[in-house]
């Protein structure tokens, strides 16, 4: 993601439910998103767990995926 527009943090709670924040600092907006499964997709094609409109990011951008108690960013 371009560092210039978009920006993402995990956030951990004791609930064991993992958030997403976006934050689009061309727009100046940040949305926090509850991650509900064991993977999300991340990218810019409609069909995305997580969309991005940005147009550096890809299609298909990247992919979340809980192992156990990790998460992976691949």
């Amino acid at each position: 993601v371009n560092d210039d527009v978009m920006e993402m943090t995990f956030v951990a709670e004791l609930t064991e439910v993992p958030y997403l924040v976006v934050r689009n600092h061309k727009t100046q907006t940040e949305e926090t998103l509850k991650l509900e499964g064991s993977h999300w997709i991340l990218g810019r094609q409609s069909d995305c767990h997580v969309y991005l409109d940005d147009s550096a990011v890809s299609r298909r951008h990247c992919e979340i995926r809980k192992m156990g108690i990790e998460y992976r960013l691949t």
